[in-house]
């Protein structure tokens, strides 16, 4: 009987001692990285298939070697499993996604591709004080575009814990200009999956080693597929309204 086959967002894990994840769909293809078993994966598109083996296209999340603190990446590739059901090397998850509407704090356990598996497209309603976030930028050396989506820097946040998983990103055509004082309860619809993620670029700044009076030096940009899937999986605000107001301290 053929195994299981998984869908399009679905989220999936290593039911083996250990996987490669490949830069393509074949046995042939180079090594991004070895998935450790009870690795949990996220699945991209449809799968195909090569032989006796059916190939996915994945992200996973996996740590950054020679870096201090809790240091990870997004590495997209490909990860296969038997198409016979007796020796699958991967299997599936199921998430119990919270129903809309739910609070920020009920989304802290999850992370945005878990969330973006949950909820694709659909809009949710999402409630939770505003906090500032300590750091903000502009992308330094980076040029993001669309900035509004693809920087993935933001001034303020939705929720104490859920932090910038339910960041303050408004779509440029809901009149979010402002952000809303701090300690203000939000109640906000958006989505994940927004229309305009497939267009997530990055590139060099050029102009942004002059303002700053420094040496131009080399600068690594994102993975343009990481960075569309973290564009996908990127909270977008489409309303909000104010519902109370908390003391967040200073």
């Amino acid at each position: 009987m053929p195994a299981e086959v998984f869908a399009n967002r679905a989220i999936i894990e290593v039911a083996t001692a250990a996987l490669n994840l490949r830069a393509n769909p074949n046995e042939s293809a180079s090594v991004l990285t070895e998935l450790a078993p009870g690795q949990r994966l996220f699945v991209i598109g449809e799968p195909t298939e090569a032989g006796d083996l059916r190939w996915y296209r994945v992200a996973a999340t996996v740590a950054v070697p020679q870096c201090t603190g809790a240091c990870v990446n997004t590495v997209v590739g490909f990860a296969a499993t038997p198409i016979a059901a007796d020796d699958a090397w991967l299997s599936p998850i199921e998430l119990d996604c919270p129903s809309s509407p739910m609070s920020a704090d009920d989304l802290v356990a999850f992370t945005p591709l878990d969330l973006l598996s949950c909820y694709g497209r659909n809009d949710i309603l999402v409630s939770g004080p505003l906090d500032y976030l300590d750091v903000a930028s502009d992308g330094g050396p980076i040029a993001y575009s669309p900035s509004w989506l693809a920087n993935p820097f933001s001034p303020a946040h939705l929720g104490l814990q859920a932090g910038t998983r339910l960041a303050f990103r408004p779509h440029p055509e809901s009149g979010q200009d402002q952000i809303p004082p701090r300690g203000d309860v939000l109640r906000v619809t958006g989505h994940f999956e927004d229309p305009d993620a497939t267009s997530c670029r990055a590139s060099v700044n050029e102009g942004w080693w002059d303002a700053v009076g420094e040496t131009p030096q080399p600068v690594q940009l994102p993975d343009p597929a990481s960075l569309v899937l973290d564009c996908r999986a990127t909270f977008v605000w489409t309303d909000y309204e104010v519902v109370g107001h908390e003391d967040l301290g200073p």
